[in-house]
């Protein structure tokens, strides 16, 4: 029994070498090679997500699809670090335009999976997000986010665009929520001051729902930021939270001018609150 224990040990003792060595190496070459830090801490970011998802759904079973679930993500953002992790540091201005109790329609423009961490830090009280149907099949992140009553919407089938809308108006109604979407539809990749055309689908349930738009404006920061520069840098952003837009009395027809007259607020405030060096040259 001594020797096959003492092989045993042994055998132990070189995994465990093997796997610091390995951890040794991985991080000398994180400080001397860019493509392997981004992809080392994009690893280990998916990995966060995974395991965050691990502690919020026992949370959230015995009440599930409340969007009031979702304060367990901010909970546990904030409780297991990811500030550290992820190193993101976020400046809010205007919270107080978030504290009416009334369901509200939040529009935020989108730069990568940093933005989710910095809308924790605003959250609303109850408030459901609106995400691509991909993401409910994305483990544990996405079961948990299933569970605290995320609207996952297939992007590609537009043929179902006005159900999609109606659902939405339904779950706001029904559950006397806020949503929140990203009207540009996807992240913006681009290091331009710019924003991605608005699709109309945000406001289409603003104005039958007739609430407010609530814009949110996260400022640029793809010079730390940017998967297409394998850049996973410290990220640091302001998110300008902007005056409530009414859709009282406004009709389906008044679509257009709404999101002209939201993407031209926020279009503004994005320029004027992102570093300068990022100035798009017009």
């Amino acid at each position: 029994m001594i020797r096959p224990m003492a092989m045993y040990m042994n055998c132990l003792q070189w995994i465990a070498g093997l796997i610091a060595g390995g951890v040794f190496l991985l991080y000398i070459l994180c400080q001397f090679n860019r493509v392997v830090h981004y992809h080392v801490k994009n690893v280990s970011s998916n990995l966060w997500y995974a395991l965050l998802g691990v502690f919020v759904i026992p949370f959230t079973v015995w009440n599930p699809f409340d969007p009031a679930n979702t304060r367990w993500f901010t909970f546990w953002i904030r409780t297991l670090c990811t500030k550290e992790i992820f190193d993101v540091k976020t400046n809010v201005k205007n919270l107080h335009y978030l504290d009416a109790d009334e369901p509200r329609l939040l529009v935020g423009n989108h730069q990568s999976t940093m933005d989710q961490i910095g809308a924790m830090e605003i959250w609303p009280q109850r408030c459901a997000m609106v995400a691509k149907k991909s993401l409910l099949y994305a483990g544990t992140f996405g079961i948990a986010a299933w569970l605290c009553g995320t609207i996952f919407v297939d992007r590609r089938n537009a043929t179902n665009a006005k159900e999609t809308t109606d659902n939405i108006v339904n779950i706001i109604k029904k559950k006397k929520t806020s949503v929140w979407m990203y009207p540009e539809g996807t992240r913006s990749t681009s290091t331009d001051l710019d924003m991605l055309p608005f699709k109309k689908g945000a406001f289409y349930v603003a104005i039958q729902a007739q609430i407010p738009i609530v814009p949110v404006v996260f400022s640029n920061y793809k010079d730390s930021y940017n998967p297409k520069e394998y850049l996973f840098q410290p990220v640091e952003f302001t998110m300008t939270i902007l005056p409530p837009i009414s859709t009282k009395g406004r009709k389906l027809s008044d679509v257009q001018e709404l999101s002209d007259e939201v993407r031209e607020v926020m279009l503004k405030t994005y320029r004027e609150t992102s570093p300068k060096k990022a100035t798009k040259k017009d």
